[in-house]
């Protein structure tokens, strides 16, 4: 009964019979009921903007390349161009490209590095109104079952979403690039 009176409260479009049809016709397309957007949904549009393409560039000697090109996302830190990505997508590579989400290129120049949490910070010559810096939380008052949500631009194909959860706090995990790092959050 409980289940029944769940599904009568979901807003679908009526069903209508399709004993009358012509089965050579093609079945009558159910319009979709508009519904407010999920958290998912607005945390990916307010999110994505502010998310970018980082493609490495082979470095080159004069007799060998010593890197593949590779791939990774990256985020914008601030109006200033600063971008902030993962160290193990720069380590060892003769350079760097940004791809903003309105799809401009950007040569990028290596800021900083920072061994222990695995972060790199690049910057570019973007205009500010071309920037839009990602929202900045806490992670503090964190605790194991709370939803996540990692909004990405994967191999340059696109922004995507994944959703999970948090699985574990105060986690050391070995990085790519055989360091320990401290403090991470687990996510399933």
């Amino acid at each position: 009964g409980r289940l029944l009176s769940l599904a009568a409260e979901i807003p679908f479009a009526p069903r209508t019979s399709d004993r009358y049809l012509n089965p050579s016709a093609p079945r009558p397309v159910v319009e979709r009921v508009p519904s407010e957007p999920t958290l998912a949904q607005r945390i990916f549009e307010d999110a994505r903007a502010s998310v970018a393409h980082v493609t490495t560039l082979p470095r080159r000697t004069e007799r060998t390349i010593d890197a593949l090109a590779g791939t990774g996302s990256g985020l914008v830190w601030d109006s200033r161009g600063h971008i902030v990505t993962s160290r193990h997508v720069i380590e060892n590579v003769g350079g760097a490209n940004v791809t903003l989400s309105d799809g401009s290129q950007w040569q990028a120049k290596l800021i900083g590095v920072d061994d222990a949490t695995d972060i790199a910070v690049l910057q570019i010559g973007a205009r500010p109104d071309q920037l839009v810096p990602i929202r900045v939380g806490t992670s503090s008052d964190l605790v194991v079952g709370m939803s996540v949500f990692s909004v990405a631009c994967p191999y340059g194909l696109g922004h995507s979403l994944s959703t999970g959860s948090i699985s574990g706090l105060n986690r050391s995990i070995q990085s790519t690039i055989a360091r320990v790092l401290h403090g991470t959050i687990q996510t399933d």
